[in-house]
């Protein structure tokens, strides 16, 4: 609820901000980079011995992330200004899950709306036109899709969806009905770094390194294990991403 409550405030700011057009420049960019998944199992026990686990489950390395956002930049001096924006987010956690003598992977693809509120940094010119700029701020995220791309050797998209004539092993989750995977929600920060040039007055173009770290369990917190406790999934795994890159963009 606290999360919603400061996506709503986030949300209203770039509409109150967007609604000046005379104060303010515009700025869009692209993020163009991998997603690394960190996994965090809480126990490796196979689930035919104890229904509450899920075998052991780690990351199986990096896939593609994509964002494309503009945003409203405010000049607070010379060399600071903040800025609110909204951006599409689309990053891959591939996983990987072994249950006794069983293992197998999944992709899961999420696309998210970002809320961004950042603070831009600008050094004194280290050449004609060029400086070197640094960004920072938090992010509050809507998540707009989830989806499976390929089968799902992991198991946890037929976990949530029920699926268990599909998979009778590990297809029945605790409420015993179909749900999302993951939470609406996610909260991260984003930091950037690189250079700027300016092409006259009015056109400054800009590219750089981002890094981009989230910080909720990205899991269903109500998603829960098909054992008499209906222990929630999200108690035993945790996934979080990083996103990591080149950022470039134009101000205008």
């Amino acid at each position: 609820m606290k999360l919603f409550s400061l996506f709503s405030v986030l949300v209203f700011s770039s509409v109150i901000a967007w609604g000046q057009p005379s104060k303010g420049r515009w700025d869009g960019r692209l993020f163009l980079g991998s997603t690394f998944t960190h996994v965090d199992d809480a126990s490796e026990l196979p689930s035919s011995i104890d229904k509450s686990s899920d075998g052991y489950t780690q990351s199986e390395g990096s896939k593609g992330a994509l964002a494309l956002g503009i945003q409203r930049r405010f000049s607070m001096n010379e060399s600071v200004d903040f800025s609110v924006g909204l951006s599409l987010s689309q990053r891959q956690l591939f996983i990987r899950n072994t249950d006794g003598n069983y293992t197998g992977v999944s992709n899961y693809k999420l696309t998210y709306l970002q809320v961004p509120v950042l603070f831009h940094y600008t050094f004194k010119e280290f050449t004609t036109n060029a400086r070197f700029y640094l960004y920072t701020g938090p992010v509050v995220e809507l998540k707009l899709k989830e989806s499976l791309d390929g089968g799902d050797g992991a198991h946890y998209w037929n976990l949530a969806n029920n699926n268990f004539n599909l998979d009778p092993t590990r297809g029945r989750n605790g409420s015993n009905t179909s749900m999302d995977l993951f939470q609406s929600f996610d909260f991260s920060w984003m930091l950037s770094g690189g250079v700027k040039y300016s092409f006259s007055d009015t056109i400054i173009g800009y590219g750089g390194i981002f890094v981009n770290p989230s910080f909720l369990n990205l899991i269903n917190s109500k998603l829960t294990f098909d054992d008499s406790d209906k222990t929630p999934v999200n108690k035993e795994v945790s996934f979080r991403t990083t996103l990591v890159g080149l950022d470039v963009g134009i101000l205008f």
